[in-house]
């Protein structure tokens, strides 16, 4: 899935987006799933940043953490074939399973860009 460009990126910059990763209906399911649960939040918490303008009826959501606390489409995402190719490629097959651990694997593995089809990688923390 990866080229050796977008390999070699990765182990120059330490950093890597790769766009396209997700199928569009992928992405308004994980959108969807966002803005739902937003909807029952009125304030900033361990999961969501709101924008100052978020209100349950209009959710806006600057930022999210903790993903899979959100809910199991998250889970499901992260443990995609496509997505799991790139931390294989770029780590190789030692890449541990059942219970993928981002953080500790590979860094992080996140939804980049205001949920744009794409992943971003960064390197494991040391």
């Amino acid at each position: 899935m990866l080229t050796e460009a977008q390999i070699a990126t990765y182990h120059r910059e330490g950093v890597l987006v790769v766009p396209e990763v997700l199928d569009s209906q992928e992405v308004t399911d994980l959108r969807r799933v966002i803005v739902a649960v937003a909807a029952n939040v009125d304030s900033n918490d361990d999961v969501y940043d709101l924008e100052p303008t978020h209100s349950r009826s209009m959710p806006r959501v600057r930022r999210f953490e903790a993903l899979t606390k959100v809910h199991p489409i998250f889970d499901e995402r992260l443990r995609h074939p496509k997505v799991l190719a790139i931390p294989t490629a770029l780590i190789g097959p030692a890449l541990r399973m059942p219970r993928l651990q981002a953080e500790h694997e590979v860094g992080a593995i996140w939804f980049a860009g205001r949920m744009a089809p794409g992943l971003g990688i960064l390197p494991a923390h040391q």
